[in-house]
């Protein structure tokens, strides 16, 4: 069976860790405010993390070179919960500021 992809391109998924940005949008959860563009980002993300993971499962299965299980399941053990935890840290940030926006109403 042929390789998924070369040696030289399993560097590559690294760059992957950029998708720890999205910690940037915590401000605008701090604020409340695109609740549905940051939560779809998140969840985009984590939903990755997962394919990666059952990549990572079928490359294994399917004898692929230790490289391509290796890429794909580090990538996806890294991504996977810290996406996972993202989304608890983001959705209680917004449940915060919906609390602040409604105290600030009552007043």
């Amino acid at each position: 069976m042929e390789a998924w992809f070369s040696p030289q391109t399993a560097p590559w998924f690294s760059f992957l860790s950029l998708f720890a940005l999205l910690a940037c949008l915590s401000e605008y959860a701090k604020k409340g405010l695109y609740r549905s563009g940051v939560m779809t980002a998140y969840w985009a993300a984590f939903g990755l993390g997962i394919a990666f993971l059952l990549g990572a499962g079928a490359a294994f299965l399917l004898h692929q070179p230790i490289y391509v299980v290796f890429s794909l399941g580090l990538t996806g053990i890294v991504m996977t919960p810290a996406m996972g935890g993202g989304i608890i840290g983001i959705t209680r940030e917004y449940r915060r500021a919906e609390m602040r926006q409604s105290i600030a109403q009552d007043l």
